[in-house]
């Protein structure tokens, strides 16, 4: 989403992706949220902060898949299966969110 504010002008339908990256960050937000562990302030910086890698790590790939000589590179409609990569990522920390307290607990007893 950093990638698409900051070249608001050279991308077209570009409302479409900031709809949809939105629309991502809402449902993630409704599934990691409502557990009783991530209510509490510990729980909702790693959502947070999982949304903010995420973030970060998107826009990274998308700056090293649509520029990759310094200058725009257009897919076509190819490049719109790029923007994929941004709810695999959220998904991919969810899972992780959702099952740290898991991984942590059986680390635990196995000390």
């Amino acid at each position: 989403m950093l990638f698409c504010i900051f070249n608001w002008h050279k991308i077209e339908g570009l409302d479409l992706v900031l709809t949809g990256c939105l629309l991502c960050l809402t449902v993630f937000s409704i599934l990691t949220v409502p557990s009783r562990k991530n209510r509490i302030r510990k729980g909702l910086k790693q959502a947070g902060i999982a949304m903010l890698c995420c973030e970060l790590l998107c826009s990274l790939l998308w700056l090293l898949i649509f520029y990759p000589n310094g200058a725009y590179h257009n897919y076509g409609l190819q490049g719109a299966l790029f923007f994929l990569i941004y709810p695999v990522t959220l998904a991919v920390s969810g899972a992780v969110i959702a099952l740290y307290p898991k991984m942590k607990k059986k680390y635990k007893e196995r000390l």
